[in-house]
């Protein structure tokens, strides 16, 4: 088969490779397309931990045995106590598929077959690349706990901030205001049901969603976030926190983490991608994704949801 290999940091490579085989409990899913963002942006440039040669994708989508599929790319113990109250995330047997296994840069990936969720006819291929970032917005959803939220703020709509924005749309949520550099976002932050959007949010909100990570973002989440309410952390850009931990007391600010989702909120995120439109999506094929990954690294945002596409290959 064919595949994209990370052979080493910022290096992708096209590579005739052995056919994925399954293991034990594994199918082996012919991918479709396979999303590229920000874990795939820190993971060429910073692979601390992986070994050379490897083969990068998270978001995959494809076919296994017929059924057109989505691949839940977290794998965990499944018999820990955090695994067995439901917060896998924190088990210390936690991976990733395409972090710390062959990954969706490939014709076909050996995954467990228990993560494996069915596809609605409906849905597209290029839909179906939202599905994993969107599970993510889930799963910030529900840890923020915003359902008594009036007004929510997200910062950066990348694929996990317009998830949040269309999540908070479906709660009925009055007031949905966007930051984003991006035109091309900003209008599709419309579309899923954003209020308002801008480069900057101007008001403060009952809960702020950071998706970007630095520094500087994570400063704007807590300024712009109303006494009392809650800050979201989503992005993992830098490990700076960048705000102003004395103004967070004072105005009892509630600071929630929120990383990764759980099964049940991958599932739910399938639905939730039907909302998006496959025109939103620019497809690559082996010899271009390496071009707009670095595009991505050097901060041009136009496109709003990029994916490996294998149709044509």
């Amino acid at each position: 088969m064919r595949a994209l290999v990370l052979t080493r940091p910022s290096t992708l490579e096209l590579r005739a490779v052995p056919d994925a085989v399954a293991a034990h409990g594994q199918v082996v899913v012919k991918v479709e397309a396979a999303g590229i963002g920000g874990g795939e942006i820190f993971q060429l440039h910073n692979p601390t931990g992986r070994t050379f040669p490897s083969i990068m994708g998270h978001g995959i989508v494809g076919t296994a045995r017929g059924l057109r599929v989505a691949v839940d790319p977290i794998t965990a113990c499944e018999r820990c106590a955090f695994c067995t109250t439901g917060r896998r995330q924190h088990c210390a047997r936690r991976k990733m598929i395409g972090f710390d296994s062959d990954g969706g840069f490939a014709e076909l990936v050996a995954v467990p077959e228990n993560n494996l969720h069915h596809l609605p006819d409906s849905m597209s291929w290029e839909q179906a690349t939202f599905i994993e970032p969107f599970a993510n917005a889930v799963h910030a959803w529900k840890v923020a706990e915003a359902h008594s939220a009036v007004t929510v703020g997200v910062i950066g709509a990348g694929a996990i901030g317009l998830g949040v924005v269309a999540y908070a749309a479906q709660q009925n949520i009055a007031t949905i205001a966007v930051s984003e550099l991006a035109d091309s976002r900003r209008r599709v932050a419309l579309a899923l049901g954003a209020t308002s959007v801008g480069q900057g949010l101007t008001e403060q909100h009952d809960i702020v969603f950071d998706a970007v990570g630095t520094a500087r973002s994570r400063a704007a989440a807590v300024t712009h976030t109303t006494a009392g309410g809650t800050v979201v952390l989503l992005g993992l850009e830098s490990a700076n926190p960048g705000f102003d931990a004395i103004d967070v007391v004072r105005r009892e600010l509630r600071i929630q983490a929120s990383y990764v989702y759980l099964g049940d909120e991958f599932a739910e995120a399938i639905a939730l991608a039907s909302t998006t439109q496959s025109d939103w999506i620019a497809n690559y094929g082996f010899e271009n994704v390496q071009e707009i990954i670095d595009d991505f690294s050097v901060g041009d945002y136009e496109v709003v949801r990029a994916a490996l596409r294998l149709r044509s290959q």
